[in-house]
C-alpha cells in the first residue's frame, strides 16, 4: 500500500525542504508587524475566541511551551493589544483577551496573511488544490496513527 523506505526518504527531504522554505516565508511576511509566528498563532486563536483564555489553556490548544506563551502575551500587552484580567471564580488565574487596538491589529494581520494564502490556493488548479488538501489531511491522519501506534506500544509519552 505504501512506498519504499528509499522513496519515503528521498521525499520527506523534499517535502521538509518546502515546509521549511513556507516557514521562512511566513516569518519573512510577520516581520511586517515585528511579530513571530507563535504571535500569529495567540492572534488567530484569539480572534476566533474572543471570550479569551488562561494562557496555560492557550498555550495547548496552540501547541506552544507554556514559557513560549507567557513571553508571547508579554509582548503583546506590552504593545497594547492584550489584557490579562483576573479568572471570575479564582482571582489567582488570568483569563486574555485582545484589547480593541489588538482586535484591530489582528484582524489587519490575518487579512493580510489570509490574503497571500488564498493568493497562493488560486494559483493551483482546482484538481491541484483538492489533492494538497486531501494529501495534507492524509499524511496528517498517517502520522497521527503512528503516533497512537507507538504509543500502544510503549514506547511512545
Amino acid at each position: 500500500m505504501g512506498v519504499d523506505r528509499t522513496y519515503a526518504i528521498r521525499q520527506h527531504r523534499r517535502f521538509m525542504d518546502s515546509w521549511f522554505k513556507l516557514d521562512r516565508n511566513y516569518c519573512r511576511l510577520l516581520k511586517r508587524w515585528d511579530i513571530s509566528i507563535n504571535t500569529l498563532w495567540v492572534l488567530e486563536h484569539l480572534q476566533r475566541h474572543p471570550e479569551g483564555g488562561e494562557p496555560a489553556v492557550l498555550a495547548d490548544q496552540v501547541n506552544m511551551l507554556r514559557q513560549t506563551m507567557t513571553l508571547t502575551l508579554d509582548q503583546l500587552e506590552k504593545r497594547g493589544y492584550l489584557c490579562r484580567t483576573p479568572h471570575k471564580t479564582d482571582r489567582r488565574r488570568k483569563i486574555v483577551t485582545l484589547t480593541p487596538p489588538g482586535q484591530a491589529f489582528a484582524a489587519e494581520v490575518l487579512d493580510v496573511v489570509t490574503g497571500f494564502e488564498l493568493a497562493a490556493m488560486e494559483a493551483l488548479t482546482g484538481e491541484e488544490l483538492e489533492a494538497l488538501v486531501e494529501s495534507s489531511v492524509k499524511y496528517q491522519e498517517a502520522f497521527e496513527k503512528s503516533l497512537e501506534s507507538e504509543s500502544k506500544n510503549g514506547s511512545g509519552e
